[in-house]
């Protein structure tokens, strides 16, 4: 609810429906609290959205009534489970039985707080592209559910936590992101201070860091696993062609650390070229490497004011920095990356 999950972006050869409740007045949550609170008040009609005044929870209702479906999964993060329970809770009864899988970055560390709180008996922890299409195929098959990997479940008031996959999903066997799959709207995203009509995509992922105030920091996240040099270009031109024809402006990388691999730099090429060709993209947002300052700064020279940098502190009081076992970028490193932008006549 409220987020696009790429997952489920990339996932329509096992997800046949999907409800979208971005821009709903709605009666069973507070979406609209949370996107006027994220950035200061304007108009949204002056971007064309227009929030749906009619019962979130009676077009979902219908919507489950319509489809009849096998199985409902939900992707949350923390913000937005809370909702999630709610569209759960008010189905009738007759829907009351049917599966109900959680996933996404809340589901993955809540689990044990999910089940336990009985809206759904089954959460999938870590990547999905591999165990939903495994549990669908056995649910199908009238097979038991309860020992697919990266699959929890409770039974009998009895926790099962599945063992994660050790095999790395084959990034390159994925479909390219469809974000036609959700209403025109859904791409509108608060971000530093702002609302841009975005896409976000992947080059690889997984952090070597082990931040521990960061949802990466599990060991089964710290495993980099990168997309082929030609599927990233390829997928890139794909959406380059159909953001720039329908005023999509905006480019999210999802990677953990964009620019830290030197295959980045081939990447920010890409990307101007694309921009040259196509229009798109006209800006970048990235979390950028950490203690890479040199490809960091290459970056900058190859997309100029395409992209927006951004240097995070972890923490300023030492006590916590020894508390957490991290240290923060260098200063230097920072003033480093500062003067090379400034001698751009980049604003920071």
């Amino acid at each position: 609810p409220s987020e696009i999950s790429l997952g489920l972006v990339g996932s329509e050869m096992c997800i046949r429906d999907r409800f979208d409740c971005t821009f709903y007045l709605d009666d069973i949550g507070t979406n609209y609290d949370h996107f006027q609170n994220s950035l200061r008040q304007f108009d949204w009609g002056e971007r064309g959205v227009q929030f749906k005044e009619n019962s979130m929870r009676e077009d979902w209702i219908r919507k489950v009534e319509e489809f009849a479906p096998d199985m409902i999964a939900v992707s949350v993060v923390e913000s937005t489970y809370a909702l999630g329970r709610q569209m759960i809770k008010c189905l009738p009864k007759e829907w009351k039985d049917t599966v109900v899988l959680w996933g996404g970055v809340f589901a993955t560390f809540g689990a044990e707080k999910i089940l336990g709180e009985g809206d759904g008996e089954y959460v999938n922890r870590g990547e999905g592209e591999l165990s939903i299409v495994e549990f669908c195929k056995r649910a199908r098959d009238g097979e038991s559910l309860d020992d697919v990997p990266n699959i929890w479940t409770r039974q009998g008031g009895k926790l099962i936590g599945n063992q994660m996959r050790s095999e790395m999903v084959d990034l390159d066997n994925l479909p390219f992101a469809d974000y036609s799959l959700f209403d025109d709207q859904a791409i509108y995203r608060p971000m530093q201070g702002q609302v841009w009509r975005t896409v976000g995509l992947e080059t690889q992922r997984g952090c070597p860091f082990t931040c521990n105030f960061c949802n990466a920091y599990h060991e089964y996240f710290t495993k980099v696993n990168k997309f082929s040099d030609e599927y990233v270009k390829d997928e890139l031109t794909y959406v380059a062609k159909r953001a720039s024809a329908v005023g999509v402006g905006h480019l999210t990388i999802l990677d953990n650390n964009f620019g830290m691999i030197p295959r980045d730099g081939g990447t920010a090429q890409v990307l101007a070229d694309l921009k040259r060709q196509y229009g798109w993209p006209m800006s970048i947002s990235a979390w950028t490497g950490k203690n890479a300052k040199e490809r960091v700064i290459d970056l900058t020279q190859v997309l100029g004011e395409t992209l927006s940098i951004s240097m995070s502190v972890q923490s300023v009081d030492e006590e916590v920095l020894g508390n957490v076992g991290r240290k923060n970028i260098k200063m230097e490193h920072y003033q480093e990356i500062a003067d090379s932008l400034n001698s751009e006549g980049r604003p920071q």
